[in-house]
């Protein structure tokens, strides 16, 4: 999706291809559910083979990601992650009643009905991709899909996590330390960031860095800086 006006807009993004809009949630709506959820859910909703390696890849090679994922999300096993990937969908689509079939997403609302399927779950994965950002966070979590080919994705996709729990608990605070961030150095009221979207506060951290590190080279050239090898010797002088 390339219209970033009508990401920053924080206005509903028409979902062509199954008729219906998805809501982009303020940082108070995803509160309610926490970031960890939220991140976990976000990534689990943009599942692809394409993390997958070749052996796995040609294991799976009749499946298509959303035969994938739905296996998942159809299973009887209670996972966090497709938990959480509800809690998002609900964030997603809050007027709406969600349902899940065995090859669809079905939401009910008062205008009708609308589906998520293999037709059309790229174009969803496409949106909320750019409505989160998401190409720019680590995947974790790990999948257990309820079908003996995909299963031993489950197993390795669950070492790795282990593998990352080994080095002690991570906690996700990504959009409140961007918050905290830019409530300081811009000197605005916390609450007002609140009822940012997720692209919208990511736009004005970025413009916020590219700030710093200009008024920091102005700084540095001002000091007596003559090239750039100067100016960063001087910045990292002031801030090793």
């Amino acid at each position: 999706m390339d219209n970033e006006l009508l990401l920053l807009s924080s206005n509903d993004i028409p979902f062509l291809e199954a008729q219906v809009n998805i809501h982009q949630p303020t940082l108070s709506e995803i509160s309610l559910i926490g970031e960890e959820s939220f991140f976990s859910g976000c990534q689990f909703l943009n599942f692809s083979k394409s993390i997958l390696n070749l052996e796995d890849k040609t294991d799976l090679e009749d499946r298509s990601d959303f035969e994938i994922f739905m296996s998942i999300m159809c299973s009887s096993e209670k996972l966090d992650y497709k938990n959480n990937a509800m809690m998002v969908l609900t964030l997603l689509f809050p007027t709406s009643q969600i349902k899940l079939m065995p090859n669809e997403l079905v939401l009910m609302n008062k205008n009708g009905l609308s589906r998520i399927n293999n037709a059309n779950f790229d174009a969803f994965k496409d949106i909320i991709v750019s409505m989160f950002e998401l190409n720019d966070l680590d995947t974790g979590g790990g999948y257990n899909p309820a079908d003996s080919r995909a299963a031993k994705i489950a197993e390795k996709l669950q070492k790795a996590k282990n593998r990352k729990a080994q080095d002690g608990p991570h906690k996700v605070a990504i959009l409140s330390r961007y918050v905290s961030i830019l409530a300081v150095g811009e000197q605005k009221d916390i609450n007002d960031f609140m009822h940012y979207t997720v692209f919208q506060l990511k736009d004005e951290f970025k413009r916020y860095q590219m700030k710093q590190s200009f008024d920091m080279y102005v700084q540095a050239k001002m000091a007596g800086a003559k090239d750039l090898d100067e100016v960063d010797n001087w910045m990292d002088d002031i801030h090793p």
